[in-house]
């Protein structure tokens, strides 16, 4: 559980009248949940290869001989996925990439991504 967790809960039960904890705990979930999803879309830009300028990172996606990758340059210069089919699968895990950052910045680790 998160930090983040426990205090969604222990706010609710500080304004909500009556559910039972397992209702508090049961809407901190969902809410978790809806997050990743709030996270707006990285903007891309390019001719010849794409990229996106955050506060924190840039995020590019080159072509190479076995498919397409995305590298990371910012705080760490990274290679976060290689091998991808398509420009739009590296556009993917970009975005992936860049929602698991933001979520791991509030405590809460998600699946498939690796910031």
């Amino acid at each position: 559980m998160s930090d983040m967790r426990d205090n969604l809960i222990g706010m609710m039960a500080e304004y909500l009248p009556h559910p039972s904890d397992d209702e508090y705990a049961d809407a901190a979930d969902a809410i978790l949940a809806a997050l990743p999803d709030m996270v707006k879309p990285l903007v891309w830009r390019g001719e010849h290869y794409a990229y996106c300028t955050l506060p924190f990172c840039q995020y590019q996606i080159r072509e190479a001989e076995c498919g397409f990758y995305v590298q990371a340059d910012g705080y760490a210069s990274a290679c976060i996925a290689s091998e991808l089919e398509s420009v739009e699968a590296a556009k993917a895990a970009a975005q992936a990439h860049y929602v698991a950052a933001i979520m791991q910045a509030f405590g809460v680790v998600i699946d498939g991504g690796k910031p």
